[in-house]
């Protein structure tokens, strides 16, 4: 009996101390079905990040996100630039990282061997904010008077791409790649600016206090994940189609304009302050925000 209720006493420390508790665990945000995060699947997948020490929150969109770092219920967010903006400085976080890069391009009816080329007076775009200010981007880089015309839907969009009723549109990737028909004038943003960030990894001020070693062995993780994918274009199609349900075919087109590389590189937080002025002049954030110290360098 008497070595009956010692080992007892030593399970119970054994579980008690050796399995990590919920706060403990470094919590992660993620939009569903995004393709922001598809490094962070696939860390776990390989075994880069162990998945037990961490706690994966899915939201629906990132306002949500933006409301968990608020609330302190996350500690790390994988989210679209354009959306930290506008929720900055409510969200009391900094990027420590950018990881989706490009993803957006321009497809057109015109048979013209560039963007710089193409002379309309309209180009097509779905009203999500993110993809509108993009496309902004685009516009102005090129000096085009160009107006853009947005759709409601993106579903009403595509339908009209497809049926010859709009000559040229902005997109996503995978939006562009699932419409049907020959539109092989396809023009990726990538041209103009290479390895341009799309969606950032921040972190809640707390966290980088508080879990700073957690969070340096999270970014190490997904650097090798990203390498691993990027030098393995074949296992990440799979990756996707199993994650995501994308044909595979889909998935190979999507992933060949969609990248992922870590870091804070100077000229992409350039083209960060070509956003920011553009999110401003639209009034879609106040000219009194100040985002110049929005970034944290994890050393």
């Amino acid at each position: 009996m008497k070595y009956f209720f010692r080992s007892l006493f030593l399970l119970i420390i054994i579980v008690f101390f050796g399995c990590k508790n919920d706060n403990d665990k470094l919590r992660i945000g993620i939009i569903r079905n995004s393709l922001d995060h598809l490094p962070l699947e696939f860390a776990f997948e390989i075994e880069a990040l162990d998945k037990e020490n961490y706690q994966i929150k899915r939201f629906s969109t990132s306002k949500s996100i933006t409301n968990a770092l608020k609330k302190r219920n996350i500690d790390v967010g994988i989210m679209p630039f354009v959306d930290y903006c506008v929720t900055y400085p409510e969200n009391d976080s900094k990027i420590i990282s950018f990881l989706q890069r490009e993803g957006f391009g321009i497809i057109s009816t015109k048979k013209v061997d560039s963007f710089s080329e193409i002379e309309v007076k309209t180009m097509s775009v779905h009203k999500a904010l993110q993809t509108k200010i993009y496309a902004k981007l685009l516009l102005s880089e090129f000096d085009k008077k160009t107006e853009l015309k947005e759709f409601s839907s993106l579903n009403k969009l595509i339908e009209d791409l497809e049926n010859k009723k709009i000559e040229t549109a902005f997109l996503k990737t995978p939006e562009i790649f699932k419409i049907k028909g020959d539109f092989t004038n396809y023009f990726p943003l990538k041209s103009l600016f290479s390895y341009y960030p799309v969606s950032d990894i921040v972190a809640t001020n707390l966290a980088l206090k508080s879990k700073l070693t957690e969070i340096k062995l999270f970014i190490n993780g997904l650097k090798n994940s990203c390498k691993t994918l990027n030098e393995n274009p074949k296992v990440a199609y799979e990756v996707v189609y199993e994650f995501y349900q994308l044909p595979i075919s889909l998935s190979r087109n999507t992933l060949h304009h969609t990248k992922y590389r870590m870091g804070l590189q100077s000229q992409d937080q350039q083209f960060e302050d070509k956003i920011i002025d553009i999110l401003k002049q639209d009034g879609n954030i106040s000219t009194d925000i100040n985002l110049k110290y929005r970034y944290f360098e994890i050393e």
